[in-house]
């Protein structure tokens, strides 16, 4: 069931990841794209070290070497804890405050939802009559 749940949420978080990235190609917004380019890549580089600990874990267990190891069996439990904190400090490192965090917040965004603002913005200029923008 736990590992139904997390394959759950690793396609989820992909896809969704995916077609956050194709969106950002569309509209050609290089410095989001990068971002997010690279955070995939953690993503990914993250879940196939998991799956390869896993390997690795299992066959610990098969082959006893936690009766025969006991003393250090504690390191092979930790790396999803280094793990875990790995990730952390990967998307700290991306997501730092830097001189292009305004690119990101202030980056003009094409596409239709900007088409659609102007539009709004022209009709109501055009119901005001004066060519002051306020209540209508």
């Amino acid at each position: 069931p736990t590992m139904t749940l997390e394959l759950i949420i690793f396609v989820w978080v992909f896809s969704s990841l995916s077609g956050l990235i194709a969106t950002l190609q569309e509209r050609n917004q290089e410095a989001k794209l990068q971002l997010y380019t690279r955070f995939r890549a953690v993503m990914v580089l993250c879940v196939s070290a998991g799956f390869l600990w896993s390997i690795i874990f299992s066959y610990c267990v098969m082959s006893n070497y936690a009766e025969t190891h006991w003393q250090s069996f504690y390191q092979l439990e930790a790396f999803w804890d280094v793990l875990y904190f790995a990730v952390l400090v990967l998307i700290l490192i991306l997501w730092r405050p830097t001189s292009n965090s305004t690119r990101y917040a202030y980056q003009k965004v094409s596409g239709h939802e900007d088409e659609g603002y102007e539009d709004e913005l022209e009709d109501v200029v055009a119901v005001r009559g004066n060519g002051s923008v306020g209540k209508v």
